[in-house]
């Protein structure tokens, strides 16, 4: 699975994704990753929460980026509540460290929230938010921008403090008020509002063995399927990995085609290595022979 996150932007510089903590969904509980490396990579036995650590990133990116009505049903989404015995009911938490630029500096962004979900007695609701910054050169401190805890405050410039309050919803998230508001004398607060606002999260899952990502979909029908690549389509092979390798064995200038636009494509990656390992056996041969 690949995962790739990005935010909007009209001149196409993208804010980075330094660090994201999760916790208080489904069995994750209190997960930090930092993204150091251009590629990082998540490792562990079936089952042990990667999937759902990236659904929690997901889903704390649609929850910032959408409307309030839509905040109270995720909050509601009782399939996502910790699943974990000792952290039951566990509020969700999120919390990204991202990496921008303004004007020539290069900006260091914390921002998190935190809500209850939906209980037995139907409480839920936005617990706590905060947005902090610090210029990205030496061992500068964080500055507040949006404090919320009982009372939701935020610094309505740069020459002011972060005293200001604002009233907010339970289902309210104070970096969409502020956005929407135009509450903030600031282009760089403002700039800091928008890519929170825009960021988004994409999910490939095209590497994937499973046959539910098949590729007889992708080549048919056969008009549009260009004319050197007919024979490929009739392969008909029922995931990625498989038909790379059939690629290869029977079309190698067309592998030599696809490694070269793979790596250009993603320069970080030297090369890309396709091979079959025989694991013996399988289950119903064993069987088969058993039963002989």
């Amino acid at each position: 699975t690949m995962y790739t996150f990005s935010t909007k932007r009209r001149n196409f510089e993208i804010m980075k994704l330094k660090q994201v903590t999760i916790d208080g969904y489904r069995n994750i509980d209190f997960t930090t990753v930092s993204f150091d490396t251009s590629i990082t990579a998540l490792v562990s036995p079936n089952s042990y929460g990667k999937s759902n650590f990236f659904s929690g990133i997901g889903f704390a990116i649609d929850f910032i980026r959408s409307r309030k009505e839509n905040k109270t049903r995720m909050m509601c989404l009782k399939r996502n509540v910790p699943l974990n015995v000792i952290s039951p009911s566990k509020d969700f938490f999120a919390e990204f460290v991202l990496e921008d630029s303004f004007e020539n500096k290069n900006y260091l962004i914390c921002y998190g929230f935190s809500f209850a979900w939906i209980n037995d007695k139907k409480e839920y609701g936005i617990k706590g938010e905060w947005l902090k910054y610090k210029e990205n050169i030496g061992k500068q401190k964080y500055s507040s921008l949006i404090d919320r805890k009982e009372e939701a405050q935020y610094k309505p410039s740069e020459t002011g403090r972060c005293n200001k309050k604002i009233l907010l919803e339970k289902n309210e998230l104070a970096v969409n008020a502020l956005s929407e508001q135009h509450a903030v004398n600031s282009q760089l607060y403002n700039r800091f509002y928008s890519d929170i606002n825009n960021m988004k999260a994409y999910v490939e899952r095209h590497f994937d063995p499973s046959q539910f990502y098949g590729l007889s979909d992708m080549f048919y029908p056969s008009d549009m399927v260009p004319d050197d690549f007919e024979d490929i389509a009739t392969l008909n092979y029922f995931n990625v990995p498989r038909a790379t390798y059939a690629l290869k064995a029977k079309y190698p200038e067309k592998f030599d085609l696809l490694v070269d636009a793979f790596t250009k494509l993603f320069p970080n990656i030297q090369s890309l290595s396709v091979e079959r390992i025989d694991l013996g056996k399988s289950q119903r041969e064993i069987m088969d022979s058993n039963q002989e």
